[in-house]
């Protein structure tokens, strides 16, 4: 009995000899046995449950470690790297950048560097004083010169669509007409063939030239309506609302834009 009491006390003081030290940067210490040693961490299990789960230890939190045969690690102080600053969100500007027709090197109506002033376009869009609006409305309220002028060449332009949408459609049918009146020709042509091809041919006539004619009212109606028009307000009635200013306010209706003098 006496024999097994000295085997076990000098197995366990081998292995309290041979336990390793890990001291933290926090000057902790803690007795351990360690498995792994990596890079970035190591793995080690306490003395006091030796066959206890791993325990991972980021080598950042370490200052020494003091193996049990002696052998000493000092690990380094990862510098701290500072991160550069992030910049401030810059302001979106309130005027779109990818409007049909929007030049990149024209400055923003209302903003510094801007020349023109009354009621100007930018790509798809309007703006008075720097404030967009709805073409169609701020005419309606502000100049009756100007928005009859854009609704009689809206009207133009629907009509233009109208002869060219229709124009296309019945050439397709008269091609469609003379070709299989052309293709049933065998040998001597008969006058009733030939009537059906002619009357193709007539039908897809008539198409091309609603196509023909509807292409300038498109052309000249939207023109007029988008360019124009706005010019007619410069013109005539930007003198009248020089301070005009474009509000977004609520009602018991609901929420618009609000033209304020």
């Amino acid at each position: 009995m006496k024999r097994l009491v000295l085997i076990l006390f000098m197995i366990s003081a081998t292995l309290l000899h041979a336990a390793d030290i890990i001291i933290t940067r926090s000057s902790t210490k803690i007795n351990a046995i360690i498995e792994e040693v990596g890079t970035t961490s190591i793995k080690y299990r306490t003395t006091d449950n030796p066959k206890g789960p791993l325990v991972v230890l980021e080598t950042n939190q370490i200052a020494t470690i003091i193996y049990g045969n002696g052998e000493v690690q000092t690990f380094e102080e990862e510098p701290v790297v500072e991160q550069a600053a992030t910049p401030a969100p810059q302001p979106m500007s309130p005027y779109p950048q990818n409007g049909y027709g929007y030049n990149p090197n024209m400055p923003y109506p209302g903003t510094p560097g801007y020349a023109g002033d009354g009621l100007v376009r930018n790509g798809r869009n309007y703006y008075f004083n720097g404030q967009p609006i709805v073409l169609q409305d701020f005419l309606y309220q502000t100049c009756p010169q100007a928005y009859d002028y854009w609704r009689k060449n809206l009207i133009m332009e629907c009509v233009g669509w109208g002869l060219l949408g229709s124009g296309i459609a019945i050439t397709a049918v008269g091609s469609a007409l003379a070709g299989i009146a052309h293709s049933q020709f065998s040998g001597l042509i008969t006058d009733e063939e030939r009537s059906a091809w002619e009357q193709g041919i007539a039908v897809a006539a008539v198409g091309a030239a609603f196509v023909a004619t509807g292409i300038p009212l498109v052309t000249v109606g939207h023109i007029r309506r988008c360019k124009k028009a706005p010019e007619i307000f410069n013109q005539q009635c930007a003198k009248d609302y020089s301070d005009i200013r474009v509000d977004l306010q609520a009602s018991q209706n609901g929420i618009g834009l609000a033209l304020n003098f």
